[in-house]
């Protein structure tokens, strides 16, 4: 979401998220284009909705 505010490639320090797999430093450009051309929804969620996610997915 910092790309899509700043409206071009940012690369975050970290990623402190218990679910580091779903979010990247740096999105790639590509998708960035993407993102601007297209009607696509990125959303930040908390920590414990992304778990939550991940256990219906799994069947818990």
């Amino acid at each position: 979401n910092a790309a899509i505010t700043a409206g071009k490639l940012v690369t975050l320090p970290d990623i402190t998220s218990v679910a580091k797999s779903l979010g990247a430093k740096t999105v790639a450009a590509r998708a960035l284009e993407c993102m601007q051309v297209c009607k696509i929804h990125s959303e930040v969620v908390e920590d414990a909705e992304a778990v939550s996610a991940v256990q219906q997915l799994l069947g818990e």
